[in-house]
């Protein structure tokens, strides 16, 4: 069983001091060699047990599992173990979704995926036979197959599965035990200054709508309207899936307070603008024909963020190295 272990704290003028010409590119690379090396311990374990085939990866939204899952590949390959990779997302199901009161559609339950299959796939690959897997376009919330889409396990491979439920009972619970490895990513920090400024959720809230905004079709405004179903599957899945893992790992950076927030809130302040004109986006998030689901709580929530991040300093993306899990949100 894995623990989340000491919330890491951050204090705004302690990490000013490292933003020197000389002193931030070492923070940089003091954070990234951080995070390299938890994905090098789980690796190190995998690889020299011949028993192992598989390893879920789980944690809640904007947690970093894609980039993670990634480097983790790289790590497993060095040590003489293929890879194969499956994303759990792309077994959403093209079914109409459940609707919360509010008309916010909920994409965070296990049943809105494929579940049968992604099971049959799941063991057609432990097996070693190859699968057509599905790609699935979050743009256009549609189906697709892709070249690309074949999986087959190698000798001595493992796969790598990544969801939200990834260490779901149903999703894992099939297989041996002594088979496959467990692992729950969350970033778990506090930003501090004279006050909290930012915290864990709020990290999670600031990356995806960044993301969103990028690869999603979506406006900051709709990521934060939507938030609280987000919420609502943390708080009944993060115990239970976090007691099942078998390591735990911290996907905060120090140095991307001063890189992620201003984007993020770049886009929440273009919403504001739009509200101004009249012109704002109806949110993707809801069903057709509703705007949003409590517009005046995200706008609450938009304000804050915003005010918390003008208190921070801004420094270029491109200080972030192109293995980083910050770039599964800001490119």
């Amino acid at each position: 069983m894995a623990e989340l272990g000491k919330m890491k704290y951050f204090d705004v003028a302690a990490l000013e001091a490292r933003l020197g010409l000389l002193t931030l590119p070492h923070f940089v690379r003091e954070c990234e060699a951080d995070f390299l090396r938890m994905c090098g311990d789980i690796a190190y374990e995998a690889a020299w047990n011949p028993r192992i085939k598989a390893i879920f990866i789980s944690g809640p939204s904007s947690s970093g599992k894609t980039t993670f899952t990634n480097r983790l590949s790289g790590a497993l390959h060095m040590l003489g173990r293929p890879t194969t990779l499956l994303s759990l997302d792309d077994y959403y199901s093209v079914q109409d979704p459940v609707y919360d009161e509010h008309g916010r559609p909920d994409f965070e339950r296990l049943d809105c995926l494929d579940v049968p299959l992604m099971l049959d796939h799941l063991q057609q690959i432990m097996n070693g036979t190859g699968v057509e897997a599905p790609t699935f376009n979050f743009k256009t919330r549609k189906r697709e197959w892709r070249p690309e889409g074949y999986r087959k396990l190698a000798p001595r491979g493992i796969l790598l599965a990544e969801g939200l439920h990834g260490l779901s009972e149903q999703v894992c619970g099939n297989l041996k035990r002594e088979q496959y490895l467990t692992v729950f990513l969350m970033p778990y920090a506090t930003l501090n200054s004279d006050r909290r400024l930012l915290d864990s959720r709020d990290i999670r809230i600031l990356r995806r709508t960044s993301r969103d905004v990028l690869h999603r079709n979506s406006t900051a405004f709709a990521t934060l309207d939507y938030w609280p179903v987000m919420d609502k599957a943390e708080l009944q899945l993060t115990n239970e899936y976090l007691a099942r893992a078998d390591f735990y790992v911290n996907t905060v950076l120090g140095y991307e307070f001063f890189v992620v927030p201003p984007l993020a809130t770049a886009q929440i302040e273009k919403d504001f603008a739009a509200l101004e004109r009249g012109e704002l986006r109806q949110s993707p998030y809801l069903r057709p024909g509703q705007m949003y689901a409590d517009l005046p709580a995200a706008i609450a929530l938009g304000r804050r963020l915003v005010a918390a991040a003008q208190k921070l300093p801004v420094i270029s993306p491109s200080i972030v190295p192109e293995i980083s899990i910050l770039n599964e949100f800001i490119s």
